[in-house]
């Protein structure tokens, strides 16, 4: 036999209530607008959990029974509530960061701003966009660390990190730096301090590689002498050597597998492995 449908009543919505604010809870501390302290975020979702139970308690009303409209109704109001923490989220996000070069940066208001970029008569009738540009992407040069810290982003991943580490790469039996590979290195070196300031125990393989030409034993050796060029680079950016290390595959384990030119040039490199540890 089915069982008789459950009637629904003022103490369901009450219980979809506080499903609702439970399920949302940890969303809430991302959809909150990026200057709303978490800890606020927290209180205001127990506040409204412990209002539905409250209000249950007090009325004491389960056995009043609700037509369907009224039910949906109801569930509307939690949908509503839901779409307007997902547009106020958007609207805060855009008035809290920026986009500099396909990254997304924070940002501050145009009442944010540093006493200089405000006091030099150039910046007059520039946009955030065309500040942050001027700044060559340095939002610190363009707004005040306080209006910075107003906007709370998650701090990006290891994977995210590491992945703007380029190769660098030789002339054919070269192991010495081009100004090209240098100017790459002191990149790489920035990108590995942020990355050893939040990942403190990671460390580094600078990995050797030649092209597919000569002895197996000339390209380790080769190998090896780029790995640690590229290592004395780092080392002269202030980078820990106890965070470096080097190995060689020689012609081993290549990028590119034709002949030409152009592909054994990718072949001739030197690639930092980031490990997190």
């Amino acid at each position: 036999m089915l069982s008789t449908p459950q009637p629904f009543t003022i103490a369901l919505i009450f219980d979809a209530g506080v499903a609702f604010m439970g399920l949302i809870s940890g969303g809430l501390k991302e959809i909150a607008p990026p200057e709303t302290p978490k800890i606020w975020v927290i209180l205001g979702t127990i506040t409204a959990s412990a209002a539905f139970f409250s209000a249950k308690l007090l009325f004491g009303l389960n056995g009043v029974q609700l037509s369907r409209n009224v039910w949906f109704g109801a569930s509307m109001v939690f949908v509503w509530l839901a779409i307007t923490c997902g547009i106020g989220y958007i609207l805060s996000r855009f008035a809290r960061t920026i986009t500099y070069e396909g990254e997304t940066k924070l940002a501050g208001s145009a009442a944010e701003y540093l006493e200089d970029v405000t006091n030099d008569p150039q910046n007059n009738g520039k946009t955030r966009d065309e500040l942050l540009r001027d700044a060559a992407g340095v939002a610190g040069d363009v707004w005040t660390a306080e209006a910075l810290s107003k906007s709370r982003r998650p701090d990006p991943s290891f994977a995210d990190k590491i992945a703007k580490l380029k190769d660098v790469h030789f002339e054919l039996n070269k192991s010495d730096l081009s100004p090209d590979a240098a100017d790459l290195l002191n990149a790489d070196a920035e990108i590995l301090k942020d990355v050893f300031k939040q990942f403190n125990k990671a460390t580094v393989i600078l990995e050797g590689y030649c092209d597919d030409r000569g002895t197996d034993e000339y390209n380790f050796a080769l190998g090896y002498k780029r790995a640690d060029a590229a290592r004395q680079a780092l080392l002269s950016a202030q980078i820990d050597k106890e965070k470096l290390a080097v190995s060689s595959h020689g012609k081993k384990e290549s990028a590119c597998g034709s002949n030409d030119e152009s592909c054994r040039q990718k072949n001739r490199r030197v690639h930092l492995t980031a490990i997190q540890n």
